[in-house]
């Protein structure tokens, strides 16, 4: 019941059909105003998808309108109506698991922000993907290194990806891992300081947060609050920010921080470990290996985490890099290479090889 109330104080505040909305001044650029599809999760049985369009031919072109498009239909029929395909979707649960073994190949990619082209254009590259955007990377592991929201304008394309991905892997033995950045944090929590300026003029034209389509009570919503923040594949561990040395001095497993990280997005539970967890020395937000402002770590420091976790390596995003690059005698990858147009990459781990796929098609070793 909470479900259908929530949907339908959305609706009415857009006025229950499709709907054109006035026009103000935010200047758009050359950006295209669509959206979507947003899932509502009606019930069990039912949801409801927005998708929001520019009007065809809309004046001033710097202040186009735009119309929310509502549609109703049954879950089952989702996953054919999203990708054209009937994939078999597991229901939405916890991630659980976080400790993986006998991974045979694995690709790792650190913040997306959105760039849902430049994703897409290195995974197609390197055949980690289809040229029909399908999953081809067989038995093997992908890992999101976090922060797909935020910056960018295809934010929305690029979780209906990921999800799909996500899917489709499982249905050969494969995996994708979509670990939770500081950037998912905000947007879930209503902090919208670099929300794209796309999403800022849609979310006033509905009148509505942008944080609501993300809701618990949507598709992606819910997906995305089930997620962890830190797994172990093999022995390397892979996160969004870093793990602080105070981390394994307080005796926190791997499933005690995606268990406090998971309850604080899905419970609102702000106990003194949560907040720890999502603060400056979590593993969401922590830049301690690269930021200069930060105190150095001694490879000592190091040593003890990777010791307390049984791990050989640490693979992380959040600080950028100009190149994936291994510090600390190659205990430590920094893999936050900014997606462009022009420039991008991700790490291939296969057969004890670490190679760097780049935008351009090349590979190199690290």
């Amino acid at each position: 019941m909470r479900k259908k109330i929530s949907y339908i104080a959305f609706l009415s505040i857009l006025g229950l059909a499709s709907i054109y909305f006035v026009s103000f001044d935010i200047s758009p650029d050359s950006i295209q105003y669509k959206d979507g599809p947003h899932i509502f999760l009606e019930n069990d049985s039912l949801v409801n998808i927005l998708s929001i369009d520019q009007e065809k031919d809309s004046f001033p072109v710097s202040n186009p309108e735009i119309k929310a498009n509502f549609l109703k239909m049954g879950k089952k029929d989702l996953m054919k109506y999203l990708f054209r395909e009937t994939i078999v979707a597991d229901t939405i649960k916890n991630e659980v698991q976080c400790v993986y073994e006998d991974v045979e190949k694995i690709f790792c990619i650190g913040d997306i922000h959105g760039e849902y082209d430049a994703l897409v254009s290195l995974l197609k590259k390197h055949k980690i993907i289809s040229e029909d955007l399908n999953w081809r990377f067989g038995n093997g592991h992908v890992v999101f290194c976090g922060d797909v929201f935020d910056r960018g304008d295809k934010v929305t394309e690029t979780l209906l990806f990921i999800y799909k991905l996500e899917q489709q892997a499982t249905c050969v033995k494969g995996k994708v891992h979509f670990l939770l950045g500081n950037h998912e944090m905000m947007a879930l929590n209503g902090n919208l300081k670099y929300l794209n300026k796309k999403y800022k003029y849609i979310q006033d034209k509905l009148g509505v947060n942008y944080t609501y389509l993300y809701n618990e009570n949507t598709l992606i919503g819910e997906w995305i609050r089930t997620k962890n923040t830190i797994v172990k594949i093999n022995d390397l561990l892979f996160v969004h920010g870093g793990i602080h040395p105070d981390i394994p001095l307080r005796n926190y497993s791997l499933e005690n921080i995606n268990n406090y990280v998971r309850n604080y997005l899905t419970h609102k539970d702000f106990n003194q470990n949560a907040l720890y967890l999502t603060g400056t020395n979590g593993p969401l937000w922590y830049r301690g290996y690269l930021d200069k402002d930060e105190k150095r770590l001694n490879m000592n420091d190091i040593l003890c985490i990777l010791k307390y976790y049984n791990a050989k390596k640490i693979i992380f995003a959040h600080t950028p890099v100009d190149r994936i690059s291994s510090l600390y005698d190659g205990k430590l990858i920094a893999i936050d290479v900014p997606l462009t147009q022009k420039n991008g990459e991700g790490l291939l781990i296969q057969e004890g090889k670490f190679l760097i796929l780049t935008l351009n098609g090349n590979k190199k070793q690290l």
